[in-house]
């Protein structure tokens, strides 16, 4: 049976309530009955470290290795002192000689963080990509610098008390605002008084390391606003910062993890401290907030509602690195561990509603196959469903493949533009506009703005993962490739050691790009800036999978590089004349090749 439907689809402005359109709708039963895959992925990336950048065959740098080359310089170029003076005057310690840091990381900053874990990110990316000897030495150096005074610092919250029953323990996340009056009454305070946001780590809890004080992330409990005024009331994204430091610690654990002595004890300590962090953000939410939205004004701590906050709720992929380390911890044997840490992981669910979406919950509408997306902020909402796959693999839930599933393909067929890009709004750039309304935004908007290239970083990595349960489906690579290099390869200037890079794309009509969001010092200078960090040092990341047996190798990058596959002791080379030279593979008489 069909259903007759009537409406209209916004176009260039120039159509009074747009192009009138009819439709006989059919509603069928899934074919599968909404099968999903295994939670354990088909197929995994080739690491960074097996893969090698090619310059032409001539010799000549490509854009690819020459933006590489000089984006390693700049790395090493920025001060590490500047990445540890927020942790350091956040706990109480001297910063004299230590860089103040600047930009969306400065000191008066609420944002403060963001900025470092990106740092920590492409630390550990450039070591494994194509750093030349003496600069993975440096790299190294850094990393560890950073790991040993962040643990130093981490330690400062190792506090024992006698709680109320007379029995001694560590003072925990739970101690301090532990109930809702307290909560309530967070609105005095202010992130650079030390009365009502204390420096002093004896009371920060268990486990705590981050570049701001805890008040930050315990005041979203209070649906405080988005206000990144340090003199006023207001939060600026606390998870979404904490994600990021999280985030590089996991991936120097994920880098270095398996190598010499050296390298294994900086992966471990780098560990030790993002788990011990994952773990006070248990310990809070477990036992000070509560699943669903808040039944009224005056009740704190329930987390549909902390969550839909416009920036203010903005988490960044925190559920995807806490169940990344569950899933380390399970591998560890510690299972303990892995469950409270894939349960915390659980806490940012984000059944949050907009009134744009007509008011319904943002992962129960993905999981039933209903596009809740448009007008939403972009990178506010794309980590959380890169998030939702590693919740899958950790939970074997069904509902988290089908969210990220369903999210990618209405990105993908709705919402992006041609180069892959999204965002793109009336009244803000950085929102998912308006479904099927690209050529729209593109005849009614002559900003310089569009496409923000975080973004861009993290549909990248959401089609990378997808891929990974879906190595025969060539649609993933296919979209990868297209945004990799029509958007973040062009992101920013041409060999820049100072990481002058895109804040947005434009792809308007006869408009600039503009590449002018980073500087050579602060990584943290914005968020784009931030990500313009990892992205040019992991160009050939998602070029090379292999299946769980090691029995297939799948190409899923035409880019010039060399893979060396230990499993089957093969290396495989590809060569062109980037970007418009054929290309060349060479594998071996051991391989055969099938094209996807």
């Amino acid at each position: 049976m069909s259903t007759p439907l009537n409406g209209n689809i916004q176009g260039d402005n120039a159509t009074v309530n747009g192009y009138q359109v009819a439709a006989n709708i059919t509603v069928v039963a899934a074919e599968k009955n909404n099968e999903v895959p295994s939670n354990e992925p088909v197929a995994e990336t080739l690491p960074l470290s097996k893969v090698t950048l090619n310059n032409d065959p001539d010799g000549e740098q490509n854009r690819l290795t020459l933006n590489t080359e000089s984006h390693i310089q700049y790395i090493l170029g920025v001060d590490v002192t500047r990445m540890l003076y927020n942790y350091r005057d956040t706990f109480g310690l001297s910063t004299e000689g230590y860089a103040t840091p600047g930009g969306w990381d400065s000191p008066t900053t609420k944002l403060k963080g963001h900025g470092y874990g990106h740092y920590l990110s492409g630390l550990a990316l450039a070591y494994a990509s194509d750093a030349k000897p003496d600069e993975r030495e440096q790299l190294l150096s850094r990393m560890k610098r950073m790991t040993d005074e962040m643990r130093e610092m981490q330690e400062m919250t190792f506090v024992k008390s006698t709680d109320e029953d007379g029995v001694e323990r560590f003072r925990e996340a739970r101690d301090r605002y532990s109930n809702d009056d307290e909560v309530r009454a967070m609105t005095n305070v202010r992130l650079r008084d030390d009365k009502t946001a204390p420096r002093d780590p004896k009371l920060f809890g268990y486990g705590y390391i981050n570049a701001i004080q805890p008040e930050h992330l315990i005041l979203i409990e209070n649906y405080a606003p988005y206000n990144g005024n340090m003199s006023d009331y207001g939060v600026w994204a606390p998870y979404y910062a904490l994600h990021k430091q999280l985030a590089g610690l996991v991936e120097i654990y994920n880098v270095l993890n398996g190598g010499n002595q050296e390298e294994q004890a900086i992966a471990e300590k780098a560990l030790l401290i993002a788990k011990d962090m994952g773990m006070w953000v248990w310990n809070r939410l477990n036992y000070c907030t509560h699943e669903g939205k808040r039944p009224n004004n005056n009740t704190p701590g329930y987390r549909d509602t902390m969550w839909g906050l416009y920036i203010a709720g903005e988490f960044g992929g925190m559920n995807e690195t806490l169940a990344r380390l569950s899933d380390i911890m399970k591998k560890k044997g510690d299972s303990d561990d892995s469950a409270k840490l894939l349960e915390a992981s659980t806490f940012f669910d984000n059944n949050g509603a907009s009134s744009d979406t007509g008011n319904v919950p943002f992962f129960g509408s993905l999981a039933n196959n209903i596009d809740s997306i448009r007008t939403l902020h972009c990178n506010q909402h794309i980590p959380q469903i890169v998030g939702t796959l590693w919740s899958f693999k950790g939970s074997n839930d069904p509902k988290y493949y089908n969210i990220a599933e369903n999210f990618w393909d209405y990105v993908y067929g709705r919402y992006s533009f041609t180069i892959g890009g999204v965002g793109g709004n009336d009244s803000n750039e950085e929102k998912f506009a308006g479904t099927y309304n690209q050529i729209g935004v593109v005849n009614t908007n002559d900003g310089g703005k569009i496409c923000e290239t975080c973004a861009a970083y993290n549909l990248l990595k959401l089609t990378k993962d997808l891929n990974g349960y879906n190595p025969d489906d060539a649609k993933y690579m296919d979209y990868y490739e297209r945004l990799l290099y029509n958007q973040i390869v062009g992101s920013i200037v041409p060999g820049s050691k100072s990481n002058q890079t895109s804040y947005g794309y434009s792809i308007y009509p006869n408009t600039q790009r503009s590449r002018s969001t980073g500087n050579a010092t602060n990584p943290g200078s914005t968020c784009c800036s931030g990500t313009g960090t990892e992205n040019h040092v992991k160009y050939q990341e998602a070029a090379y999978f292999t299946s769980a047996d090691n029995q297939t190798f799948y190409v899923g990058l035409y880019i010039p590089t060399t893979a060396r596959w230990d499993a089957q002791d093969v290396s495989i080379t590809q060569s062109c004349v980037f970007p418009s030279g054929r290309v060349y593979l060479y594998g071996g008489s051991r391989c055969s090749y099938r094209q996807i």
